[in-house]
């Protein structure tokens, strides 16, 4: 990584500072005003999906059972969370999804602010917020059927993050919690599963073969079970789709030639998927 001995003036910091205060305020008026709290689409199904849950009490099929090819578990949870304990506004699921974004911006703005430098961290971590809380990713967490999206992502950026070996990332704890992670990005939704391949090929540039083999046992492992009671067409239509996202391996040699953090450009390409 490329650090500059440069420093910002005092004046930019200030006028950044403010500018991204701004942001932030304009960016909690849209996530109040621009929620959508009443059922439709799919929402239809999730109900009906709680009220058969309720009748025959299998959790198991009410968390992990696909929803066009999606494993939503963490959305059914919220949702009955919200249904027996908050009145079934609605709002829980909005507030979940604006901590996971939030959540997201954070570990980013802390990738970003290492990667900027002494000086620059203000800039570099306050672009990656101003960015992550951007008006279309306000109404996808202001949305419930797209919620499951920002579920997914939170958990994937902290896989990535978490075994980031540009900042001192190691050991088997972390890389245990790396595969936690990415399991349960795909449990938010089936593009967490695009995970897999970029710790992957992290693992691969950095040479660190059992950690490169325990990732790929656990990704065959994880994929074969979330292929598991799929109808067959469906199946085949997604597994293409997938495929397609191993292009983040393409990505990865792109920014390792134009001599860009391969981590950063990992991250951006998952939040990029995810957003």
């Amino acid at each position: 990584m490329i650090r500059s001995a440069m420093t910002a003036p005092e004046w930019a910091r200030l006028s950044f500072a403010l500018a991204l205060a701004v942001s932030l305020a304009i960016a909690g008026y849209i996530a109040w005003r621009a929620s959508v709290l009443q059922p439709y689409s799919d929402m239809y199904d999730w109900i009906a999906r709680y009220y058969q849950f309720r009748a025959d009490g299998d959790l198991g099929r009410y968390l992990l059972a696909p929803h066009n090819f999606h494993r939503i578990a963490w959305m059914f949870l919220v949702l009955d969370l919200d249904i027996r304990f908050f009145g079934a506004h609605g709002y829980l699921e909005v507030a979940v999804a604006l901590v996971c974004l939030a959540a997201v911006a954070g570990m980013l703005a802390k990738v970003a602010a290492e990667a900027a430098g002494p000086g620059f961290g203000l800039i570099g971590g306050g672009v990656a917020v101003a960015i992550s809380t951007l008006g279309c990713h306000l109404l996808q967490a202001g949305t419930h059927i797209t919620t499951p999206y920002l579920h997914g992502l939170v958990f994937a950026v902290a896989a990535i993050v978490v075994v980031n070996p540009e900042a001192g990332a190691s050991g088997p704890f972390r890389r245990l919690a790396a595969l936690g992670c990415a399991v349960a990005s795909g449990l938010g939704i089936a593009t967490g599963l695009a995970v897999w391949p970029a710790l992957a090929f992290g693992a691969y540039r950095q040479r660190t073969w059992p950690w490169l083999a325990a990732v790929v046992l656990a990704a065959v492992a994880f994929g074969f079970l979330y292929g598991l009671g799929q109808p067959p067409k469906r199946l085949a239509v997604e597994t293409r789709a997938f495929v397609g996202d191993i292009r983040v391996l393409r990505i990865g040699d792109e920014a390792d030639a134009a001599g860009v953090s391969l981590d950063c450009r990992v991250v951006e390409c998952v939040v990029h998927e995810g957003l």
